[in-house]
């Protein structure tokens, strides 16, 4: 496994040079997804194998080619996300279905933004339509609460650098509401 330099001799003085990619990776499709408010979700490819093409089909109609999507739903409801990935050793496909679920009235009431999302350390949370400091509390899918920060404002940066992989909860009280949202910690 590793790159190498290749030399061919040919006849005639055909020769050449170059380096090629040896691998025993084979080609797995992967994804994961995100929400990060609203319909809108982050999807990013996890796929094994080096792929160098892509197809989101995010079962609303809809399709991306890049590499790490974001996509925001139309409606509410249950679709089938279809990732297609491309290598020099074929093409492969999974699905997966995601459920959108209704809007709640504490997120039409503050537009929340979590970036980056997924991440691999540091999130910002913005809340537009609210001017005081709120507080954060980091949980996972099982209801376990990692971390807790008060008095957060605009400009203080919720630290996940030490837990591991996966989905967590982020409830965030302001002073008339709580919201909660997904982040995903790679």
């Amino acid at each position: 496994e590793g790159w190498y330099n290749v030399t061919v001799n040919g006849v005639c003085g055909a020769n050449g040079e170059d380096s090629v990619r040896v691998t025993d990776d084979e080609l797995e499709a992967r994804f994961g997804y995100a929400f990060t408010y609203g319909r809108n979700f982050s999807f990013y490819d996890r796929s094994l194998g080096f792929p160098h093409a892509y197809l989101w089909d995010f079962g609303d109609g809809t399709y991306s080619s890049e590499m790490n999507p974001s996509h925001l739903y139309s409606s509410t409801g249950f679709f089938t996300v279809k990732l297609t990935v491309w290598s020099d050793c074929g093409m492969e496909t999974i699905t997966e279905d995601v459920s959108i679920f209704n809007l709640s009235v504490e997120e039409l009431e503050n537009t929340l933004t979590v970036y980056p999302n997924p991440t691999q350390g540091k999130v910002n949370i913005r809340l537009e339509n609210n001017t005081a400091n709120f507080d954060v509390t980091v949980v996972d899918m099982t209801g376990k609460v990692f971390a807790e920060y008060n008095d957060v404002d605009e400009n203080t940066a919720i630290d996940l650098t030490d837990l591991s992989t996966g989905f967590y909860f982020l409830k965030i009280r302001t002073e008339d509401n709580v919201i909660q949202t997904k982040v995903y910690k790679m």
